[in-house]
Protein backbone atom coordinates (compact mmCIF):
# COMPACT_ATOMS: atom_id res chain seq x y z
CA UNK A 1 0.00 0.00 0.00
CA UNK A 2 3.10 2.26 0.23
CA UNK A 3 4.20 2.97 -2.74
CA UNK A 4 0.36 4.06 -3.99
CA UNK A 5 0.89 6.54 -1.07
CA UNK A 6 3.84 8.06 -2.17
CA UNK A 7 3.16 8.00 -5.94
CA UNK A 8 -0.11 9.69 -4.89
CA UNK A 9 1.53 12.60 -2.51
CA UNK A 10 4.30 12.79 -4.74
CA UNK A 11 1.49 13.45 -7.89
CA UNK A 12 -0.11 16.16 -5.48
CA UNK A 13 3.42 18.21 -5.46
CA UNK A 14 4.34 17.25 -1.84
CA UNK A 15 7.81 16.27 -1.13
CA UNK A 16 7.89 12.73 0.36
CA UNK A 17 10.61 10.26 1.97
CA UNK A 18 9.60 6.59 2.86
CA UNK A 19 11.38 4.71 5.19
CA UNK A 20 11.72 1.02 4.22
CA UNK A 21 14.25 -1.89 4.54
CA UNK A 22 15.51 -1.16 1.20
CA UNK A 23 14.32 -4.23 -0.52
CA UNK A 24 11.85 -2.70 -3.26
CA UNK A 25 13.26 0.50 -4.21
CA UNK A 26 12.11 0.22 -7.69
CA UNK A 27 8.54 0.57 -7.21
CA UNK A 28 9.01 4.16 -5.50
CA UNK A 29 9.00 7.35 -7.85
CA UNK A 30 12.31 8.95 -9.05
CA UNK A 31 12.69 11.83 -6.51
CA UNK A 32 11.35 9.99 -3.45
CA UNK A 33 13.78 10.05 0.25
CA UNK A 34 15.40 7.06 0.80
CA UNK A 35 15.45 6.08 4.41
CA UNK A 36 16.75 2.56 4.92
CA UNK A 37 15.73 0.97 8.55
CA UNK A 38 13.59 -0.80 9.93
CA UNK A 39 10.04 0.67 11.03
CA UNK A 40 10.04 -2.05 14.09
CA UNK A 41 13.25 0.14 15.28
CA UNK A 42 12.23 3.74 15.16
CA UNK A 43 14.48 5.20 17.38
CA UNK A 44 17.61 4.27 15.18
CA UNK A 45 15.73 6.42 12.45
CA UNK A 46 14.70 9.63 14.36
CA UNK A 47 17.74 11.66 13.22
CA UNK A 48 17.13 10.65 10.02
CA UNK A 49 13.37 11.61 9.97
CA UNK A 50 14.54 14.68 11.44
CA UNK A 51 17.23 15.90 9.06
CA UNK A 52 13.86 15.05 6.80
CA UNK A 53 11.60 17.69 8.31
CA UNK A 54 7.90 15.87 7.31
CA UNK A 55 4.87 18.28 8.00
CA UNK A 56 3.10 14.61 8.68
CA UNK A 57 4.44 11.32 9.31
CA UNK A 58 1.57 8.58 7.75
CA UNK A 59 3.13 5.27 9.44
CA UNK A 60 1.68 1.80 7.77
CA UNK A 61 3.09 -0.77 9.96
CA UNK A 62 1.26 -0.59 13.51
CA UNK A 63 0.43 -3.50 14.92
CA UNK A 64 0.60 -3.52 18.76
CA UNK A 65 0.30 -1.45 21.58
CA UNK A 66 4.03 -1.45 22.19
CA UNK A 67 4.73 -0.44 18.73
CA UNK A 68 2.25 2.83 19.24
CA UNK A 69 3.95 3.54 22.20
CA UNK A 70 7.90 3.47 20.63
CA UNK A 71 6.36 5.28 17.62
CA UNK A 72 4.90 8.25 19.89
CA UNK A 73 8.07 8.78 22.38
CA UNK A 74 10.16 8.40 19.29
CA UNK A 75 8.55 10.87 17.38
CA UNK A 76 6.71 13.16 19.38
CA UNK A 77 7.99 16.51 17.95
CA UNK A 78 8.86 15.93 14.37
CA UNK A 79 6.08 16.79 13.18
CA UNK A 80 2.00 18.19 14.22
CA UNK A 81 0.33 15.03 12.92
CA UNK A 82 1.02 11.48 12.62
CA UNK A 83 -1.32 9.45 10.47
CA UNK A 84 -1.77 5.74 11.74
CA UNK A 85 -3.06 3.20 9.07
CA UNK A 86 -3.61 -0.15 11.58
CA UNK A 87 -5.21 -3.87 10.81
CA UNK A 88 -5.51 -4.34 14.41
CA UNK A 89 -9.20 -5.83 13.58
CA UNK A 90 -7.27 -8.62 11.45
CA UNK A 91 -4.71 -9.22 14.60
CA UNK A 92 -8.14 -9.51 16.71
CA UNK A 93 -10.10 -11.92 14.73
CA UNK A 94 -7.16 -14.18 14.43
CA UNK A 95 -6.21 -14.20 17.56
CA UNK A 96 -10.18 -14.78 18.34
CA UNK A 97 -10.22 -18.01 15.92
CA UNK A 98 -7.09 -19.24 17.35
CA UNK A 99 -8.19 -18.85 20.86
CA UNK A 100 -5.32 -16.25 21.98
CA UNK A 101 -8.15 -13.75 22.42
CA UNK A 102 -11.01 -13.71 24.14
CA UNK A 103 -14.98 -13.27 23.13
CA UNK A 104 -16.27 -13.49 19.57
CA UNK A 105 -15.48 -12.12 17.09
CA UNK A 106 -16.36 -8.18 16.30
CA UNK A 107 -17.38 -6.76 13.34
CA UNK A 108 -16.12 -3.69 12.00
CA UNK A 109 -17.85 -0.34 12.12
CA UNK A 110 -20.92 -0.48 9.61
CA UNK A 111 -21.16 3.19 8.92
CA UNK A 112 -17.88 2.91 7.24
CA UNK A 113 -16.02 5.36 10.34
CA UNK A 114 -13.68 3.94 12.79
CA UNK A 115 -15.18 1.32 14.94
CA UNK A 116 -13.37 1.70 18.68
CA UNK A 117 -12.08 -1.50 19.43
CA UNK A 118 -14.04 -2.56 22.89
CA UNK A 119 -12.11 -5.72 23.18
CA UNK A 120 -8.61 -5.22 24.25
CA UNK A 121 -7.80 -6.33 27.22
CA UNK A 122 -4.83 -4.27 27.59
CA UNK A 123 -4.31 -0.95 26.16
CA UNK A 124 -5.80 -0.04 22.54
CA UNK A 125 -3.33 1.71 20.06
CA UNK A 126 -5.30 3.52 19.17
CA UNK A 127 -5.80 4.83 22.99
CA UNK A 128 -2.02 4.66 23.38
CA UNK A 129 -1.50 7.09 20.27
CA UNK A 130 -3.66 9.54 22.15
CA UNK A 131 -2.66 9.64 25.42
CA UNK A 132 0.97 9.83 24.10
CA UNK A 133 0.28 12.98 21.57
CA UNK A 134 -1.95 14.34 24.46
CA UNK A 135 -5.02 14.75 21.90
CA UNK A 136 -8.31 13.13 22.25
Amino acid sequence: MGPYVVRDLQGRGHTVAALHRGRRTASLPAGVQHIIGDCGQIAEQRENITHFGPDVIIHFILSSGRQAEAVMQNLRGLTGRIVVLSSMDVYRAVGVTFGTEPGPPEPLCSSGGISAPPYCSGPCSLDILHRSWGKR
